[in-house]
């Protein structure tokens, strides 16, 4: 009898044993770094390790330094009026270059006169004067003076700059005006009815301080004058579109 009851002493004890180890095995699975999934905790979040040679940027991080560009663009640019000064060349295209059009395959110095308003981070609207004055140097050299092209339009933009959280912020614009032109040679000088003006532009602006910035911008100029009148004649009419591509550097006060 004794003999019988320890026995089954020893089953119980080595059954019991065998348990013990299968279910710490299992804790270790489900716990352990190193042997697969973890098992997150409310107080203690567990982190997801990244696949082998991905670099794992925290949310956190990527949250702060959302918030630190956006507070440097409230900084930098919103509520902030901005005086602009623009120049370069221009370069004719289209009947305003040709022969049959407009004469002025020589092209012509643009310039640019801004003001705007940044009534939010990124965005601005604005006034703004630009034009320039165009010729044809062969033209003039092989049969004499032929008038010059004075482009003068006035007209309103949007912009959209684009925050970067750096120093250099990449903008594009769209404007629309109103271009009025004017014929010169020395011996008269016309003026044309007005005709409605695009303006597509992109840029670079380069913050060198909280107050000034140095920029340099690509615009395409197209203003719609072909049928414009030419003050003091009865019929003669404009002929041609102005159409031209303007590579201008400048430099923005914010004030």
């Amino acid at each position: 009898m004794k003999t019988q009851m320890l026995k089954w002493t020893l089953v119980v004890v080595l059954l019991g044993s065998f348990l013990s180890k299968d279910a710490n095995a299992q804790i270790e699975q489900n716990v352990s770094p190193r042997s697969g999934p973890m098992v997150s905790h409310p107080e203690h979040p567990t982190t997801p390790r990244p696949s082998p040679g991905m670099v794992y940027i925290p949310r956190e991080y990527k949250i702060d330094r959302a918030l630190r560009v956006s507070d440097a663009m409230d900084e930098l640019f919103e509520n902030r009026l901005v005086l602009s000064i623009f120049t370069g060349p221009g370069f004719p295209i289209s009947d305003f270059s040709s022969s049959s059009g407009g004469n002025n395959k020589s092209g012509g110095i643009d310039v640019v006169l801004e003001f705007e308003w940044y009534f939010a981070k990124q965005v601005s609207i604005g006034l703004a004067l630009w034009g320039g004055v165009y010729g044809d140097k062969d033209f003039d050299k092989d049969f004499g003076d032929i008038p010059q092209t004075n482009v003068h339009t006035a007209g309103g933009f949007i912009k959209y700059t684009l925050a970067t959280g750096g120093d250099w912020f990449p903008y594009g614009k769209f404007g629309l005006g109103w271009t009025v032109l004017k014929f010169e040679e020395p011996t008269f000088t016309v003026t044309t009815d007005g005709g409605m003006a695009l303006m597509l532009g992109t840029g670079v602006l380069w913050r060198v301080s909280n107050l000034i910035s140095i920029n340099g911008q690509l615009a395409y100029n197209h203003s719609f004058v072909e049928d414009a009148q030419v003050k003091g004649f009865s019929s003669p009419v404009v002929g041609f579109d102005v159409q031209y591509i303007a590579v201008d550097a400048g430099i923005s006060f914010f004030l």
